[in-house]
């Protein structure tokens, strides 16, 4: 069972399936001081197994975000005069980096010597070499001890990246800058946020396709402590010199990588913009923007930016003659904005971001491409990405998002309710009657997306041209009913002229029947999923009800979520 596998490997799935549990046993061992000995087993003496152990149960304390459990080990480090527990945080982390760098680095160098002693011309991407027969099989072959410094060391980074998950601003700075009660700056403060960004410049020299798994924590850590945005962060970041990191992680060319080693190189990179993105959230920084523009040259996004829309060009299964952004488009799902297509669209706003200062970015995005592929892919991106303006600590910010493909599911008839209905009396008025309404229109755009995926369902375009072809053949009755029927005699007997024109119709008439039966059916079964969850909705919130956890999630017992 998925239950039984420590909370550091837990899936989203398993989250998702457990939540309310998780969540209530995460906040009866909180109150009942497991937080606090979590802290003093880390900032004690204790064997370094102990620690490891305290570790994945501080990771499954904190899984989720768990706010109530943060702020208990928040108000611990704000007590710890000392600083203890993140000095002894800081040890485990040292400590394990130290000895994934010495013994990666060792492999690293061997790999070249082979290499150096090949032909050139056979000689891909060496560091992500995966299947070579003559290597010595302590190359290849990890012993016990490396994976599982890789695994420890992967897991106090989850365990820094779940004390700062849901942006909790005061973490993300105490990281970087411990606070107590007693020092508005303690004396034995350690900047957590700097020291990760020198690893990832370590590991970014030594990237092999054993510790990919380890190099996606990093990144995940590292985008976790400044997004909110948390801004002294993104500074400490730019000034530990991230950006260039980041670059070489982007222009890695693997060349021999088995699928899943492709996989999770592709995941690297792209939490890699991920982060650059990360960077640039909140009010405008010069300073970050500048370093940004100075150290990511245009060409390696850009060149990026292709060869994923390359990629989704072949998944895509359009011949190249009938390939255009509508037709693109419209075999777009919402899969492909959260895989393949996820990372371009990062990198795409981050240009975009750039261009608004930086003439350089704006002149990449505004140059025309003589390669119709490139072309081609700025096209989709620019035809994929909106912005809007938002007030933020009282500055206009221009925030870019890639457009969801549901959105293309929303009918005419629906905007122009919506533009009727919105009360525009106040600004705060009309922002708040959207947002009530916004539910709705989503909901909308669901199940129309759900019904365009089913090959026997009908979208609502499909059924008005249902509706037209009912029309037409009604227009067609009639005129045949004006032109060849004639009333004779005291008794207005109906006479055909020429007889076949009642024939045919009597089968329009059947058609008729048929088309506007479908339409009908189709209609009902189209919009009754809509009408009955919009009721559901208005029901729900005028009598808000109180589940307890125990009453709709599965009972596990402690062995099923052991170990910790």
């Amino acid at each position: 069972r998925a239950s039984m596998d420590p909370a550091a490997e837990w899936t989203h799935k398993t989250w998702l399936k457990y939540r309310k549990y998780i969540e209530n046993k995460q906040n009866l061992l909180t109150n009942a001081g497991v937080t606090s000995l979590i802290c003093k087993i880390i900032a004690g003496h204790a064997h370094r197994n102990l620690k490891d152990d305290a570790i994945l149960t501080g990771i499954a304390l904190l899984y989720g975000g768990n706010k109530n459990a943060q702020d208990v080990f928040y108000d611990y480090m704000y007590r710890d005069v000392g600083n203890e527990f993140l000095q002894g945080l800081r040890d485990l982390l040292v400590y394990y980096f130290t000895s994934l760098s010495k013994s990666e680095r060792a492999k690293h160098k061997a790999e070249i010597s082979r290499l150096d002693r090949k032909p050139r011309s056979s000689i891909g991407f060496y560091s992500l070499h995966l299947k070579v027969e003559s290597v010595d099989s302590e190359i290849l072959i990890r012993d016990e001890r490396e994976e599982n410094i890789i695994t420890n060391c992967s897991r106090v980074l989850r365990f820094l990246q779940l004390l700062t998950e849901g942006h909790n601003h005061d973490l993300q700075s105490q990281l970087r800058q411990q606070r107590t009660e007693v020092e508005s700056i303690s004396s034995r403060s350690f900047d957590f946020v700097t020291y990760m960004a020198k690893m990832l410049a370590t590991y970014s020299k030594f990237i092999l396709a054993g510790n990919l798994e380890f190099g996606n924590q990093l990144m995940d850590t590292l985008i976790e402590v400044v997004q909110g945005p948390c801004i002294p962060n993104q500074v400490a970041l730019c000034n530990a010199k991230i950006i260039d990191s980041c670059r070489e992680v982007l222009e890695l060319r693997p060349k021999y990588l088995d699928g899943e080693g492709f996989k999770d190189l592709n995941n690297l990179k792209m939490k890699t913009s991920k982060l650059l993105r990360a960077l640039l959230e909140g009010e405008y920084n010069p300073e970050i923007r500048e370093r940004i523009s100075g150290n990511l040259e245009c060409s390696i996004i850009l060149r990026r930016i292709f060869g994923i829309f390359q990629d989704y060009l072949k998944e895509s299964e359009l011949s190249f003659e009938e390939i255009t952004v509508e037709k693109l488009e419209e075999s777009m799902t919402r899969e492909h904005l959260i895989g393949p297509l996820f990372e371009g669209f990062e990198l795409y706003i981050i240009l975009k971001t750039l261009a608004d200062t930086d003439p350089a970015a704006k002149h990449c995005l505004c140059e025309t491409y003589p390669n119709p592929n490139h072309q081609l892919a700025l096209d989709f991106f620019r035809a994929n990405v909106s912005s809007i303006e938002i007030v933020s600590d009282g500055k206009i910010q221009q925030v870019y998002f890639p457009i969801h493909p549901m959105c293309r599911f929303l009918t005419k008839e629906s905007k122009k309710e919506l533009m009727i209905k919105v009360d525009r009396d106040s600004p705060s008025q009309k922002v708040l009657d959207f947002v009530q309404e916004a539910p709705i229109l989503i909901d909308e755009m669901k199940h129309l997306e759900k019904l365009n995926s089913k090959t026997r369902s009908f979208s609502p375009d499909q059924i008005n041209k249902m509706r037209l072809v009912s029309l037409l053949i009604s227009l067609v009755i009639n005129a045949l009913m004006l032109l060849c029927v004639s009333r004779e005699g005291a008794t207005m007997e109906i006479n055909w002229e020429p007889e076949d024109a009642e024939v045919g119709v009597e089968i329009l008439g059947i058609i008729q029947v048929i088309i506007a039966s479908g339409v009908l059916v189709y209609s009902v079964k189209n919009r009754a999923p809509l009408i009955i969850q919009s009721l559901w909705s208005d029901h729900t919130s005028h009598h808000k009800l109180t589940v307890s956890p125990s009453n709709d999630q599965e009972d596990l017992t402690s062995d099923e979520l052991s170990p910790l």
